[in-house]
């Protein structure tokens, strides 16, 4: 059995009021003299006594903890990537900071606010929020201080903070790269795991804004919804496809791309330009290494569990909406359109 307060104020001879003082540091009126201090902590030490965290956290009314939503864990062939960098920023922080991390994939997608406002979580990181208006609406009603990480604002902020990168201008940097090289028709291939997501339509609506500004022929059907390694790649090709360059929503996906490309024998980047988005340390191991919209994950996971942990603790009261600039790291996989596919 465990040993509880009162074995402690037994063997120490005093009450169990003055054992919850010295080792609990509750009891503002009890007043405990040196000499059965030490008595108390001799005592717990002899007894083997611990204090039982979540019983003080209930009486606290804080669990010292927050909760993060996310569920893509889907890693680059083992390799650095975006996964790595988010928890990264998540944990050093939150640790930092006295916070222990709880991830729960099976909440990202829930529809009742009740399912998170249970106690367990003194706040919830929800990273990459799906379009669903009944998990928007859930997100709207938490009571628990909340961050949307790579989530989209809406325009009238409520009491959730929304941290997020500049997706539209990211791709017109993405599509102008292509189109300087001399591109004229271009896809944007995306994960059909993430197809839902709110960041998915950003990056897609980017795409198309881009090219529409630019004068460049977007290949937009379902066909470029694939598996999360570009599984349907082979197909795709074989189908012989008007696009000389394709921007995908992630480096895995492009990493996919450039895998399969070279099994088939079609060069990149002469045959086919492929851009990713991240720019993680994956992209410097492909071949060719990987040109790719470089994003500040771990900077921005660090800087939502910050606002999140300051929320929590009464320093954040108002609601933020940050956008992170991104940049292009141009790197081997893109280049100018071969002749031999018809382009100048």
């Amino acid at each position: 059995m465990s040993v509880t307060l009162r074995d402690v104020a037994r063997r120490a001879g005093v009450s169990p009021m003055a054992v919850s003082k010295v080792l609990n540091g509750r009891g503002s009126n009890v007043r405990v003299g040196k000499d059965a201090e030490e008595a108390i902590r001799l005592a717990a030490n002899e007894l083997g006594y611990r204090p039982n965290a979540l019983a003080r956290s209930l009486r606290r009314q804080k669990t010292e903890t927050i909760g993060v939503l996310f569920e893509h864990f889907v890693s680059a062939n083992g390799m650095p990537d975006y996964t790595q960098l988010l928890m990264d920023g998540i944990f050093d922080e939150a640790f930092k900071r006295g916070y222990s991390v709880t991830v729960c994939p099976k909440l990202s997608r829930i529809k009742d606010p009740g399912d998170i406002d249970d106690g367990r979580f003194d706040g919830v990181l929800w990273c990459k929020v799906v379009g669903d208006p009944a998990v928007l609406k859930a997100l709207g009603g938490l009571r628990v201080p909340t961050v949307a990480l790579n989530t989209p604002a809406p325009e009238k902020l409520g009491s959730t903070s929304f941290i997020i990168c500049d997706n539209e201008g990211a791709m017109y940097q993405a599509v102008k790269h292509l189109a300087d090289l001399g591109h004229r028709t271009i896809g944007f291939v995306y994960e059909r795991s993430c197809a839902d997501l709110l960041e998915t339509d950003e990056r897609r609506d980017g795409v198309a804004k881009a090219c529409a500004r630019l004068g460049i022929d977007l290949v937009c059907d379902e066909t470029f919804a694939w598996g999360d390694f570009s599984e349907e790649f082979d197909d795709w090709w074989r189908g012989k496809p008007e696009c000389t360059g394709v921007v995908c929503r992630s480096d895995r996906l492009a990493g996919g791309i450039v895998e399969r490309a070279a099994k088939l024998g079609v060069q990149v980047p002469e045959d086919l330009s492929v851009v990713g988005f991240d720019s993680t340390a994956f992209c410097e191991l492909t071949q060719p290494r990987l040109t790719s919209v470089h994003q500040p994950i771990e900077a921005m996971a660090a800087k939502a569990t910050q606002v999140l942990i300051d929320t929590i603790e009464g320093r954040q009261e108002a609601a933020l909406s940050l956008v992170y600039p991104c940049g292009l790291d141009v790197r081997d996989s893109t280049g100018r359109p071969s002749q031999r596919r018809g382009n100048p």
